[in-house]
């Protein structure tokens, strides 16, 4: 009998779903991270508080102001001027407003360090009631209150 030779299979590797599955894992983490830093408060110390709502399933996308002592503000991280937080504002309100109202249907979180002076929390909430942007729902930020302190 006479052996037949086999040619050998040549194997060749698909790399296309390994690309698919990296960028996927890459935007995961960037999202991931992305949301992380703005519940970040950093250094700043919230305020107690005895009595407070607690906001069910907040809006993941939902603009985060946080004040420190010195007057700074933070929208994600990143400490802002003042003409970039009104405009950022502005941006909020004019795409989350309802259609036939001018009033902004989304909810701003502020949150200030307790050693903050309030002039520094009325500018932000003057802004937002500006007449330009209309910003009716703010919450602030507090700390969680201690069992057994009511």
């Amino acid at each position: 009998m006479k052996a037949s030779k086999k040619k050998p299979r040549r194997t060749e590797l698909i790399l296309t779903p390994l690309i698919d599955v990296v960028l996927f894992l890459m935007s995961f983490l960037l999202l991931v991270t992305e949301f992380s830093r703005q519940n970040e408060f950093g250094d700043i110390e919230l305020p107690d508080i005895k009595q407070a709502g607690f906001v069910e399933n907040p809006d993941p996308q939902r603009l985060v102001l946080m004040i420190k002592e010195s007057g700074v503000i933070y929208i994600s991280g990143d400490a802002k001027q003042d003409m970039e937080v009104k405009r950022c504002l502005e941006v909020e309100a004019r795409l989350s407003r309802e259609r036939g109202t001018t009033l902004s249907n989304r909810l701003v979180l502020v949150g200030a360090d307790v050693r903050t002076p309030w002039q520094h929390v009325q500018k932000v909430v003057n802004w937002c009631v500006d007449r330009d942007i209309r910003i009716w729902r703010l919450a602030f930020a507090t700390k969680p209150a201690e069992p057994g302190s009511r």
